[in-house]
């Protein structure tokens, strides 16, 4: 005999229908009883739990949908963005010190400070333009949004001795390529060429791919910005990478200016790092926030502490399969949003904490 536990007389418990993304294979024995693969449907907020019989699995955490981030650094640098034509200082950290006297659109008079270090790479052309490419890990199937961090040149000069008008504000003029593992049947590998991403809001309609930093900017209460978020656009990747010990995308960031134009454009960059957020979400979107059903597939026979403080305060309701024989120590532990929850006759062991602070 199945029990269902009912918080709210107005929850009706309906049939799931899922509609899986590709799923990610993760060696979740701690939290499963075996390995498993987990996706998401966005549209019905479901998450799927289903068995697995990859052994070569690698643990992996629930953050697996949140957004990702590479700061620039000599591990990220690619090879295929090395080359003769530039060197490259990594790891600079430069304090801005804020004065509201000084370092505002509107000038006004202050004492008050505020000091912050801002992380960059210094990417120095030695002839021409930089071609730099980051490898980007943990990317799912799914289409994100991307952006560019760069820290303007003048936070490498003396800016603290000489007003703002005379600081180097020239902007980077570059474009940005997407390379992704390709498959030939056998074996995974870069083609030459990825695919050159269009900017959204482009600065001249004859020249889609060409993207431009802001140099010298002020926010909306008149600071300056230091930390300057290009947004390249979105792009859906055809491959789940998240957990391969190789990376399957690289991300390609070129400077492109001509020798005339240097006096415009600083051919130089101050690289800070590449952001990727699922598309339709914003910074601080966890997939496990979102989440409103649970269902736990036939082969999954064991649940632990799967749920507990992983962030799914929001489950409303959850579907257990008839292979689950034990819902273990702290499984759904603090999920404190639950209203449904089916157990079926096959479970013969619940932990005592399973269900804490869930009412």
């Amino acid at each position: 005999m199945k029990t269902t536990i009912l918080k709210s007389m107005m929850v009706v418990f309906l049939p799931v229908s899922v509609w899986a993304q590709t799923p990610v294979t993760s060696n979740t024995a701690n939290y499963f009883g075996g390995n498993a693969v987990w996706s998401y449907d966005k549209g019905t907020k479901t998450m799927t739990i289903s068995p697995s019989n990859d052994e070569g699995s690698t643990q992996q955490s629930w953050d697996m949908f949140s957004g990702i981030k590479v700061l620039a650094s000599d591990d990220a640098v690619n090879k295929l963005g090395s080359g003769e034509n530039w060197t490259y200082t990594k790891g600079v950290y430069k304090s801005f010190e804020i004065n509201s006297g000084v370092y505002t659109s509107a000038g006004q008079e202050g004492t008050e400070k505020m000091s912050q270090n801002y992380r960059f790479v210094d990417f120095i052309p030695t002839s021409g333009n930089i071609t730099v490419g980051f490898s980007i890990p943990n990317t799912l199937a799914d289409t994100y949004d991307i952006y560019l961090v760069t820290c303007p040149m003048w936070l490498k000069g003396d800016y603290s001795s000489i007003p703002p008008e005379e600081w180097d504000a020239r902007p980077y003029r570059f474009t940005a390529t997407v390379i992704e593992r390709d498959d030939d049947g056998e074996n995974l590998f870069f083609p030459t060429k990825g695919k050159s991403l269009e900017n959204p809001n482009p600065i001249d309609e004859s020249q889609p791919y060409i993207f431009l930093s802001q140099g010298l900017a002020y926010d909306k209460d008149g600071l300056i910005v230091v930390n300057d978020t290009t947004y390249l656009g979105q792009y859906q990747f055809k491959n789940s990478y998240y957990g391969d010990a190789d990376y399957g995308v690289i991300i390609q960031i070129a400077s492109s200016i001509l020798s005339s134009q240097r006096r415009d454009f600083s051919n130089e960059m101050l690289i800070s790092s590449i952001i990727l957020k699922p598309h339709g979400t914003d910074a601080s979107f966890d997939v496990q926030e979102d989440v409103e059903h649970i269902v736990v597939e036939n082969g999954i026979t064991e649940i632990n502490y799967a749920f507990d403080m992983h962030g799914f305060s929001n489950i409303k309701t959850v579907e257990i399969s008839n292979s689950v024989k034990s819902i273990g120590m702290s499984a759904f532990r603090n999920c404190n949003g639950l209203t449904s929850l089916t157990i079926p006759n096959s479970v013969n062991s619940i932990s005592m904490s399973a269900f804490q602070f869930c009412i």
